[in-house]
């Protein structure tokens, strides 16, 4: 069984960081190694991103929602206007995109191929049930004060 947060971290992260250093290195015109400064990471990660050695099996590109995300991101990377938590936040945003909107559920299914995909809602019922909390709890505390 592979479970949603592995799907995640072995297959949406890689394709968000190598559309991230594609378009730093493109449109920003920076080196692999400062690329790997901005995002944490080493200069031989940047390079696998960029050559197509990682980052592949999952394709952000194809959903303009995560491109935009991956842009802004990337926009704010390259004028430095991203700290850690910045880059941490909207990463985390970008999967939690990915997870609602069920974007795995096509390379989980051939990863799995008993998988259910139709009945399965182990990536998004999790979020959304985590906003409903946020969103009771802040109303909560709203009429406490």
């Amino acid at each position: 069984m592979i479970l949603p947060d592995e799907l995640v971290a072995k297959l949406a992260i890689p394709a968000i960081r190598a559309l991230i250093a594609r378009r730093l290195m493109s449109v920003y015109g920076l080196t692999q190694k400062q690329v790997a400064d901005k995002l944490g990471i080493t200069q031989a990660a940047v390079s696998n991103y960029v050559n197509g050695k990682r980052g592949i099996t999952f394709k952000a590109e194809d959903y303009p929602e995560v491109e935009r995300g991956i842009e802004t991101l990337s926009d704010a990377l390259a004028k430095g206007e991203a700290d850690e938590s910045t880059i941490m936040t909207r990463m985390t945003e970008i999967c939690d995109y990915i997870r609602v909107q069920r974007l795995m559920c096509t390379p989980h299914k051939a990863l799995e191929p008993g998988l259910d995909v139709e009945s399965c809602h182990a990536c998004d019922e999790p979020l959304l049930k985590r906003v409903e909390l946020t969103v009771t709890g802040l109303s909560a505390l709203k009429g406490a004060a």
